[in-house]
């Protein structure tokens, strides 16, 4: 996997961008992977955007995930811990584009 860091309003050169905001008191992170997922037999890709930001600590994914797609904060969280990171005590907030599809599967647990 190629990475990359985009700046604000500059084009997006790789798979994968990173940007780190700081803020006075707080530090911003917003990451993007693709990644694709099954709709039938038909092979659909999605855009995984993550922020990091100020907030009440929680893990949220949004973009009309299904069950077991919302399931892998828990697995994200066990393979976070795992590998001996500490767990921000942030608010996280996965995007998963476009949000006019239903995703499914445990498929995206790697690009979050």
């Amino acid at each position: 996997m190629e990475f990359g860091i985009r700046r604000n309003g500059g084009p997006d050169l790789s798979v994968t961008s990173t940007e780190q905001l700081h803020d006075g008191g707080g530090i911003w992170v917003f990451a993007s992977a693709r990644s694709t997922t099954l709709l039938g037999v038909v092979g659909r890709c999605v855009d995984v955007e993550v922020h990091v930001g100020i907030g009440l600590p929680g893990f949220t994914i949004v973009g009309q995930p299904d069950e077991v797609c919302r399931e892998s904060r828990d697995r994200v969280r066990a393979a976070f811990l795992s590998r001996g990171f500490t767990w921000p005590n942030r608010r996280i907030t996965v995007n998963l584009a476009p949000s006019g599809e239903r995703k499914g599967g445990s498929g995206l647990d790697l690009a979050i």
